[in-house]
């Protein structure tokens, strides 16, 4: 199951995500093996990572996702430390 670019800012975009896509997928009734978040799991709020993993959760499937250019810390002196907050929540990126 492949999720691109979700984006969201706010914990209502985030509940807009989770009525639009979780509850329908709630479950796995597709009977998916994994699911991708490939890119930009939020849009700047790194805050929101904790929810996202809660609501993505609930398509009981395991979920991987992938830092896109909008899940990079901002404060970051450089690269090397960009996604250390992606990792202390997802893993290894």
């Amino acid at each position: 199951m492949g999720f691109a670019d979700p984006q969201t800012t706010t914990n209502e975009e985030l509940d807009m995500m989770r009525k639009d896509i979780i509850d329908v997928l709630f479950g796995n009734p597709y009977k998916a093996k994994f699911g991708l978040v490939a890119g930009d799991v939020v849009n700047d709020n790194l805050a929101l990572y904790e929810r996202h993993n809660r609501l993505m959760s609930q398509i009981d499937i395991p979920i991987w996702n992938v830092p896109g250019n909008h899940d990079l810390n901002p404060e970051s002196p450089n690269y090397e430390y960009a996604t250390q907050i992606y990792k202390s929540v997802f893993g290894p990126d």
